[in-house]
């Protein structure tokens, strides 16, 4: 996946990151011209259990309405390989501000880890 490849109607700028099963890339929504996180899994839908648990991640993340949890636009699949889109969020990760600067202040980490847990209860309570 390089820039300027299609996946759906989304056209790959960059990526952003890449895990075991996925990458995620910065696209471009050609509908909507707006940017877009695409969460692409590598592996086609060899392994049927790994592509259902991927359409289901798409659609519980898809019901979240919480201000620490990204929106998902879409999700669909392309020759074989699903793919989840979620809103893009401008930054940094936090690894690389940690790399830049060094260990938060306890006060600052404290203050993440509580809208983290926030987050995540949110995410809980919704099943």
């Amino acid at each position: 996946m390089r820039p300027g490849d299609r996946i759906g109607r989304y056209t790959i700028l960059r990526e952003l990151g890449r895990g075991g099963m996925g990458a995620v890339l910065v696209a471009h929504d050609p509908q909507l011209d707006r940017e877009v996180a695409l969460k692409v899994m590598l592996a086609r839908l060899d392994a049927p259990e790994h592509a259902e648990r991927f359409r289901r991640e798409g659609a519980l993340a898809a019901r979240l309405r919480h201000p620490g949890i990204v929106n998902v636009h879409d999700m669909g699949v392309d020759q074989g390989r699903p793919f989840i889109v979620h809103e893009l969020i401008d930054g940094e990760s936090l690894q690389a501000r940690l790399d830049r600067e060094g260990p938060l202040a306890p006060v600052e980490a404290a203050l993440l880890v509580r809208d983290l847990a926030r987050a995540l209860a949110h995410a809980h309570a919704q099943g």
